[in-house]
């Protein structure tokens, strides 16, 4: 299956706001088709340089996510919480809930994560719904260095189809994908540069999934 490909972002997220380029509308049929979608470029460089490089300055501890893998997290978390704050915009969430029909938003949460090769670090199969609040999750590149591997699958629980795959671009490259019980995700092993480090956070509805 060929990867999922990155589009110009329809929105531009500031340390002072976030600009909306496209209506949320011009991007509903294709999210309802491939139950994500992949944005080259959504955060300006002033933004996405400070949390990048507090991530880089930070330490590390290991998060074992029982019965699905593990990966290395911020020991003390800073970089998780910025991102979180400049993605916690009203006007974010009214287009992100227009354009994946996902229902209405609240509230963004999430750490930065690292994934190195060599390490068996990896996050198998799961549907994030351990918090049954969680509507879209996102995933937002922060790592330093190119790396091999580390891509990730969306798939259809019940077929076992792969919807998509997913491999991010340069720095800042996002994909914001469905969190629904008919889905399941995961991110193979990184095999070779990197660390393959990122955002994995989810935008979160005022109430359970029932989906």
């Amino acid at each position: 299956m060929p990867l999922l490909a990155a589009i110009p972002s329809p929105i531009q997220i500031g340390r002072n706001g976030t600009r909306l380029i496209d209506p949320p509308e011009a991007h509903a049929a294709a999210f309802a088709r491939n139950r994500a979608i992949a944005l080259d470029d959504p955060f300006e460089p002033a933004l996405l340089d400070l949390i990048r490089r507090t991530a880089r300055e930070g330490e590390w501890t290991t998060d074992t996510i029982h019965g699905i893998g593990h990966r290395q997290i911020e020991a003390t978390p800073r970089a998780g919480p910025a991102m979180a704050f400049a993605l916690r915009r009203p006007a974010l969430y009214n287009w992100l809930s227009q354009a994946t029909r996902c229902g209405p938003l609240v509230d963004v949460d999430g750490p930065v994560g690292q994934t190195r090769a060599g390490s068996g670090e990896a996050i198998g199969w799961h549907n994030d719904l351990g918090v049954p609040q969680r509507r879209l999750a996102i995933i937002v590149n922060l790592s330093d260095d190119p790396y091999e591997g580390g891509e990730f699958e969306l798939k259809d629980v019940a077929s076992g189809n792969i919807l998509i795959r997913h491999r991010h671009g340069g720095p800042g490259s996002t994909l914001i994908f469905d969190v629904a019980r008919a889905l399941s995700h995961r991110v193979l092993p990184v095999t070779a540069g990197g660390p393959r480090r990122v955002f994995a956070g989810w935008f979160l509805g005022p109430d359970a999934v029932r989906r």
